[in-house]
């Protein structure tokens, strides 16, 4: 149990505990069962715990919601009713029903924590930041849930990839594309458009794929001109009645980029925490173009973006983000993020990824002279090398050494977060 489960700091135990209850799940069959249900009970459970009072003040439910979602309105509302003074306590099955990016859910919680000095209540106790073990726990956590979060989307990718490989174009979820029709399984009829679902197949729109030439073969004679894409327009209507042209809010240049019209549909997934994956499909029966028209506009479009386009930098894209690294740094834990992707621990021998070990409990002979009272609860984490031939097939993270130099702090946590 953390050092702070038993009361507030600064809430006295006889006037009742104020909460709020967070409920949160990602899709719509979660609602009922393993969702919303099981999180309403062990919340309950854990509000059964306490010895005081409890007054809910709000009970919020988010449906179909992802973890990965920031700001969302449920945060806002809470947010909203601690600066009002209505909350004693936050209620949630797990620090991952707040959040599953590290940098903001952390946030979030310190914001509650430390300005507001409301508590975290999650399965196994009630949490503050301005006790460090409890710190440490929530930032652990925190990271936690990301990191199951990137594995299970690494899955789920892989998996559609590996569908749309196999010539699913469902998984994607998207439209068909200008210069194609599906073929419905249950109707077996052809010219319709809208999204593609499970069983569809993909033929090409004879019509719509002379436009698409007509595109690809002016937009190359043309070339690299600013109003390429107006007068590439205006030509091919000429040609064509304008009714078979692509809608007018239809971009170009995107349309122009799809390797499809070459017979190559490709899908790419674009992950924040783990990058870009695509997989592409041999289909000869799509090509609309010849590879060497397609790649010789390609060429051009991307003249265009050196010349044209201005890409924001990261920082104009988001200037108050802050990472795990800068959050770490600011409440006192930077010597836990000493490497980029914190989540992620390697081998020292082998360089293999390892395995979650379970728990590792900050035993007296790691307690500093300095600090009266340390939890022995298990706080920080320990991982195993998969190869058994490595000399070192465990690490504890953070080390000894390491768990000894955060304990050890001459900074107190009001220094290190004061405005």
């Amino acid at each position: 149990m953390s050092l702070s489960a038993d009361s507030s700091p600064a809430t006295s135990n006889t006037n009742p505990l104020k909460v709020a209850i967070l409920k949160r799940v990602s899709t719509d069959p979660q609602t009922t069962g393993g969702g919303l249900d099981a999180q309403a009970r062990i919340v309950d459970e854990s509000l059964d715990e306490i010895d005081r009072e409890i007054v809910i003040v709000d009970k919020i439910n988010e449906e179909g919601v992802s973890g990965t979602k920031f700001p969302r309105s449920s945060l806002l509302e809470i947010l909203e009713m601690a600066r009002e003074g209505e909350l004693d306590a936050v209620a949630v099955k797990d620090v991952s029903r707040i959040g599953r990016l590290a940098a903001p859910t952390f946030g979030f919680v310190w914001l509650l924590n430390y300005w507001f000095n409301i508590d975290l209540i999650v399965e196994d106790g009630r949490y503050n930041i301005q006790r460090k073990t409890d710190l440490i726990q929530i930032f652990f956590r925190t990271l936690n849930a990301e990191l199951k979060n990137r594995f299970r989307t690494s899955y789920v990718h892989e998996s559609q990839l590996e569908e749309f490989r196999q010539g699913k174009f469902h998984v994607t979820g998207r439209h068909v594309r200008f210069g194609y029709k599906k073929i419905t399984d249950d109707e077996k009829e052809t010219g319709q458009k809208g999204r593609i679902k499970e069983g569809d197949e993909l033929t090409i729109h004879k019509k719509e794929a002379e436009v698409i030439r007509a595109l690809l073969s002016v937009l190359a004679d043309i070339g690299p001109v600013r109003n390429a894409f107006a007068r590439a327009r205006e030509r091919v209507g000429e040609r064509f009645d304008q009714e078979r042209l692509p809608d007018a809010d239809v971009n170009l240049k995107y349309l122009l980029r799809n390797p499809i019209y070459k017979g190559r549909p490709t899908w790419e997934i674009d992950a924040t925490a783990e990058g870009s994956k695509s997989a592409t499909m041999e289909r000869e029966d799509l090509r609309i173009v010849d590879d060497s028209t397609f790649e010789e506009v390609q060429d051009i479009l991307d003249v265009r973006d050196r010349r044209y386009t201005r890409a924001a930098t990261d920082e104009e894209d988001y200037p108050d983000r802050l990472t795990v690294q800068q959050i770490a740094s600011l409440v006192g834990l930077s010597r836990l993020v000493a490497f980029d992707d914190v989540v992620r621990i390697h081998c020292p021998d082998c360089g293999a990824e390892m395995n979650d070990n379970g728990r590792w409990r900050a035993t007296s002979d790691l307690k500093p002279s300095n600090i009266d009272e340390i939890t022995d609860d298990p706080i920080l984490k320990r991982y195993s090398c998969p190869n058994d031939e490595c000399e070192r097939s465990e690490k504890r993270f953070p080390n000894e050494l390491e768990a000894y130099m955060l304990f050890d702090s001459a900074v107190s946590l009001e220094e290190l977060t004061e405005r």
